[in-house]
């Protein structure tokens, strides 16, 4: 009796043609998207599947996606091929948080080209490049350009920290309170020197701010003031920006090794040697331990300002060719004229 067959598609349960079932077929594709090749590969030997790596990744690409649907709000940046040598542009869809696109280049036509067969697209977020934003223009002129907020941050962040820089005083003078008059007796009577010592600072630096500013509106520069006051001009434009002066005393000079035979370099000075070798061993030979560029530029600081008066007939004249003996007149020795210098 001859019988027939009955032949029909399953598609619920596979595909023409097909050697996996379709749960089997998601199965292995959805590992080995989380799992990778190797790692997809081990895991499905110890579930008893016969599965290689090779094998997975054929199973992940043939796996049919679904059609997006119209982006309305995305995000354009670009990836590496080769850092620093070769990119493309990635296209996100920021409502469904999925990226949709990626383009092989970063050039204005292509991206330009992309953009154009999507309209439904309202607001594209970028970050600063030129070539973006002229493929936005090009093709969706009517398209909102907005920043995206890690380049809103990563820019916006070093301004700040300049800015804060320049502004910190103002900025703690505005946070901070005043003292208020029990504070201000309380630290009185805690360290009375220094409340007056702060107290003095804070009484010149305005006088010298009221000064600036007098000067500056009577048309003077700031180059100007500041060499009748004795400040820069860029701290005196700082003053008269932040609206008050120092809230301390202007720096005082560090004290020096050289200080102690300043008079001595002085009166060698009157005498008429210039010759800063000569001067330095002599120095080096009463006690000197500090380096020649200091003596140096003593010496050369007398050099830009007007020469000492000379030295009294009377007293005695030091031969600059020669060295100081041990014999010779100390320092403690010098004559009334020497001790007024």
């Amino acid at each position: 009796m001859p019988t027939s067959s009955l032949c029909g598609t399953t598609p619920e349960l596979t595909s023409p043609h097909g050697q996996f079932t379709t749960g089997l077929r998601a199965f292995l594709s959805t590992l080995r998207r989380e799992a990778g090749d190797a790692g997809g590969a081990r895991i499905a030997a110890s579930l008893g599947l016969q599965a290689t790596a090779r094998m997975l990744l054929r199973v992940l690409h043939a796996q049919l996606l679904s059609e997006p649907e119209p982006p309305r709000i995305i995000g354009v940046d670009d990836w590496a091929w080769k850092k620093r040598s070769r990119y493309g542009a990635i296209i996100v869809d920021l409502e469904r948080r999925r990226p949709i696109a990626l383009l092989e280049q970063r050039s204005v036509a292509v991206v330009a080209a992309w953009l154009g067969k999507h309209p439904t697209i309202e607001i594209v977020a970028r970050d600063r490049s030129e070539e973006f934003a002229a493929a936005i223009r090009e093709a969706l002129p009517q398209a909102v350009q907005v920043a995206d907020r890690f380049h809103l941050v990563g820019n916006l962040a070093p301004y700040l920290d300049r800015f804060i820089t320049r502004r910190w005083k103002e900025l703690h003078r505005a946070i901070v309170p005043p003292i208020s008059l029990e504070q201000g007796e309380a630290l009185a009577s805690y360290s009375p020197t220094r409340l007056q010592r702060r107290l003095a600072n804070a009484e010149e630096g305005a006088t010298l701010y009221q000064q600036a500013r007098a000067l500056r509106e009577a048309g003077l520069l700031h180059k100007e003031i500041g060499q009748r006051l004795g400040v820069s001009a860029r701290t005196l434009g700082r003053w008269l920006s932040q609206g008050y002066g120092p809230a301390t005393q202007r720096r005082r000079k560090k004290p020096s090794h050289l200080d102690r035979f300043v008079l001595y370099l002085l009166n060698r000075w009157a005498d008429g040697c210039r010759n800063g070798r000569i001067l330095h061993q002599e120095v080096c030979d009463r006690g000197y331990r500090g380096g020649a560029r200091t003596v140096y530029k003593f010496l050369q600081s007398l050099r830009a300002s007007p020469p000492p008066s000379p030295r009294p007939k009377t007293a005695p004249v030091l031969a600059c060719a020669g060295s100081i003996g041990a014999g010779e007149q100390n320092d403690r020795d010098l004559t009334p004229y020497r001790s007024s210098q």
